[in-house]
Formats: C-alpha cells, sequence, structure tokens
C-alpha cells in the first residue's frame, strides 16, 4: 500500500487512488502471494502433518496424545496448531457422543501455555516487564477459555524460552491425561464444559493435567529466563506515566 501510494497518477485518477485504486490492486496482489507464495507450501505442510497423525493412530494412544499436545501450543494459532485442533475435532464427529482422549488431551495442553505463563509473570515479577506482567493478569482468563492470543507478545519477544516452556509443559497435560483415561466428547470450552453431564470422562483427570502442564510450563519458564533491568523503554511506560 505504501508503494503504490507513492505512484504518480493522472489528476483523473488520483482522486479515486486511495478509496478504489490502491485498496483493490494490493488486496489483489496480497491475495495472490497468499494463494501461490504461502498457500501452497503451508497446505503441503498441513498435509503432511495430518498423514502423520493418521499414521500413530493404530499406535500408542500416549505418544498420539503427548504430539498432540506439543502441536497444540508450538506455533500459537499456526499450521501445527491447527492439523492438531481439527484432526483432534474428526476423532469427535466421528465418534459422536464419545468421550475422545485426542480431544482431551488437546484442550488440556491449549490451557497450558496462557495459564503457565500468566502464573510466572505473577510468581516473578522481576523476569518480566511491566507490558508483559500487565498481560499476565488477563491471560489466564483467556487460557481458560482456550485462547492463546495473549501468549503471542511473549512468544514474539523470546522465542528461545516461550516455545520449549510451552511444549514441555503441553507434552506433560497431554501425557497425565492420557494416562489418566481422560477423554472429551466437546470440541472447545476449557474447564467450562465440565459441569456439562457426559461431556468429559474422568473430570478429576482433566484438572489435574491441565494444572500439572501450566505448574511445568511457569517452572520451565522461570529457569530459562533471567531478571531483566526494569527501564522505561521495555516497560513500555511513558515518562508521563512514571510522573
Amino acid at each position: 500500500v505504501k508503494v503504490l501510494g507513492q505512484i504518480k497518477l493522472p489528476e483523473s485518477l488520483s482522486a479515486i487512488a486511495e478509496i478504489l485504486l490502491i485498496p483493490v490492486i494490493s488486496a489483489v496482489l496480497v491475495g495472490i502471494a497468499s494463494i501461490y507464495l504461502i498457500g501452497i507450501p503451508v497446505a503441503w505442510l498441513m498435509s503432511g502433518l495430518t498423514a502423520f497423525l493418521e499414521s500413530l493412530q493404530g499406535g500408542s494412544l500416549l505418544l498420539l496424545c503427548v504430539i498432540i499436545a506439543v502441536m497444540m501450543v508450538v506455533d500459537m494459532g499456526g499450521p501445527f496448531l491447527r492439523v492438531a485442533y481439527f484432526f483432534s475435532v474428526a476423532s469427535v464427529a466421528a465418534n459422536p457422543g464419545v468421550p475422545q482422549p485426542i480431544m482431551a488431551a488437546c484442550m488440556v495442553a491449549t490451557m497450558t501455555a496462557p495459564l503457565g505463563i500468566s502464573l510466572a509473570t505473577f510468581v516473578q515479577k522481576k523476569k518480566f516487564t511491566k507490558e508483559e506482567i500487565r498481560i499476565g493478569q488477563t491471560a489466564w482468563v483467556l487460557g481458560a477459555a482456550m485462547i492463546l492470543e495473549e501468549c503471542i507478545p511473549f512468544l514474539a519477544r523470546d522465542p528461545k524460552r516461550i516455545i520449549p516452556s510451552c511444549a514441555l509443559g503441553a507434552a506433560v497435560a497431554g501425557a497425565i491425561a492420557a494416562l489418566l483415561g481422560v477423554g472429551s466428547s466437546v470440541v472447545h470450552g476449557g474447564p467450562f464444559i465440565l459441569p456439562i453431564p457426559g461431556a468429559v470422562l474422568n473430570p478429576f483427570g482433566y484438572v489435574v493435567a491441565t494444572l500439572a502442564g501450566s505448574v511445568v510450563t511457569c517452572t520451565m519458564l522461570l529457569l530459562l529466563k533471567k531478571p531483566i533491568e526494569q527501564t522505561p523503554e521495555n516497560d513500555s511506560v511513558t515518562k508521563a506515566e512514571i510522573a
């Protein structure tokens, strides 16, 4: 859009450039790039991941649950999460009303990342900026609803510590859920599905897996992160706010 806006146009076209030409042309260019430059390799990746998960169905349920769990948090909404989630949903759709272990692993793992990060910002504030602490205060609410958006700022700023911490916590949660025979016949909802009759097989194990994975995520993250120097810059606080 910025490049298109710098192109000199005749007066007859300049009047409609900003409201018609630039939006249409930029949308077409981005659409073409999304389909042919990004969409094709991503589709290939997602097909490969789906085939890989399907190949595991006849093997160890524990291993499948752990892999599903890790895939749910490594990219916070990218292709890995989408493949794992839709694969889990497909298992529920194929067996309506029957709690599925991989769906339960998917759900508990998704909650561990935001809950664990939120807990970490509460336990050791000196290892996070003021802005991260503020986000952490609300991340647990969204985390309980299986929403990962609040984790993205942490991931973008420190992927080398966030990804392994969240992956380990999710793996622990998925493994515990599988070992305790947890299953879910609902595809979303976090702890809010627990009161629904028949929605969760072994609700106690569901809660234990979620809490254990969250604690592991928090512990791993605090072990990896070092205290940071609190400054107006990394706190995202202006001088006026400080005063």
